[in-house]
Parts: structure tokens; C-alpha cells; sequence
């Protein structure tokens, strides 16, 4: 008995795309990993972290280190790039003063580490970095929000004008108010007036 297979169809639902490798030079992430390889420099200080041991003061031999993990910029300054915690304390189980000082500091590296890199930004320079919020606007800093478009304005100005269900004295308020709202709450405004 011969069995003939049927060729391998590809789904119309789920094209497939052949991709370059990762190390081409045609890959389209190229450009954008090349300035997050290289060589950094980092300073790693160590400090007993007093705030930790006056907070469990209840705790005999305490041993309390924090970590705090600087970038150098290009400018040659150190930023702060993470902070780390640990601490463990000697007693019965823990009778090894070198061994327990040792894991304290490691922690408290690791720590510092782990919350570094939690951020996304830390290597990219203040001039890279643009904050784009799940409400669609881009700002440069924090607290700089996109404010109303020329578009917008004039169009909610024309909504209230024609607005029968508010006061003159509203439509005097929103006139003069106008320009300090930002886009997301001119969208809003403008979705209130059209309902």
C-alpha cells in the first residue's frame, strides 16, 4: 500500500516571512541594538544602610548593606541607575561572620542590578529618551503634556458656541479656559459636546 502525502500548503491567513538573522547587516533591528553594545562603565558603591538597621532595631547583629549602581555618561558624570537592599543577621544558624557579610553584599549587588534593569531607558541618553503614555501622547518630560490643537480649539469653540444645553455664562467660561486644556482632554470636551 502506497501512501501519497499532499505537499505542505502554506496558510493565505498566516503569510511567512523570511527574516534576515539577527547579525546581517539587513536586519531591521540592526541600527537600534548598535548603541546598546559596546563598553559601559559602572560604579557599584557599598554603605552600611543605617535607615535598615534603626528600622529592625529589635534585631540582634544585624548586618545591613545598600548597593547604589551608577552609570558614567558620556559627559563623564555618574548617574544613579539602581539601588539595592539586603541584609541577614548572625545568630545560631547563621555563625559564619565572613560568609554572611559576604552573601549581604552580593545581595544587595544583585538587587541593584535587578532594579537597573528594570529600567529601559538606563542607557539611553536624555536626548533619546521620549515618553509615550497608553493615552497616545508623547512628552518629553514628565508633566508636559501635548496640549490642545489649533484643530481641536477651533472646534470645540464652534460645539459650544452652537451648544444649546449650556449657559452664556459656560460658553464665556470655556472660551476662556480654552487654551489650557491639553489634546486628551480637548478629545474628551469635544466627545461630551457631540453626545
Amino acid at each position: 500500500m502506497n501512501t501519497t502525502y499532499k505537499t505542505k500548503v502554506a496558510s493565505p491567513y498566516q503569510p511567512t516571512r523570511k527574516t534576515a538573522p539577527v547579525t546581517s547587516s539587513k536586519h531591521p533591528s540592526k541600527e537600534d541594538m548598535a548603541k546598546y553594545l559596546g563598553r559601559f562603565e559602572f560604579s557599584a558603591d557599598f554603605e552600611v544602610d543605617t535607615s535598615t538597621v534603626n528600622t529592625f532595631k529589635s534585631i540582634n547583629n544585624l548586618i545591613a548593606i545598600v548597593c547604589t549602581l551608577k552609570r558614567k555618561t558620556d559627559s563623564g558624570d555618574y548617574v544613579v541607575v539602581g539601588q539595592g537592599r539586603a541584609m541577614n543577621s548572625l545568630g545560631q544558624n547563621n555563625r559564619y561572620i565572613e560568609k554572611a557579610i559576604k552573601s549581604v553584599w552580593n545581595y544587595a549587588f544583585l538587587d541593584s542590578a535587578s532594579k537597573a534593569s528594570r529600567i529601559l531607558d538606563v542607557f539611553d541618553s536624555p536626548a533619546d529618551s521620549k515618553i509615550v503614555t497608553s493615552a497616545g501622547y508623547t512628552a518629553n518630560d514628565f508633566g508636559k503634556p501635548e496640549m490642545i490643537t489649533e484643530k481641536q480649539r477651533s472646534y470645540l469653540l464652534e460645539l459650544v458656541n452652537t451648544s444649546s444645553i449650556i449657559s452664556d455664562e459656560e460658553k464665556n467660561h470655556w472660551s476662556s479656559t480654552i487654551d489650557d486644556l491639553t489634546k486628551d482632554e480637548a478629545s474628551g470636551a469635544i466627545q461630551s459636546f457631540k453626545n
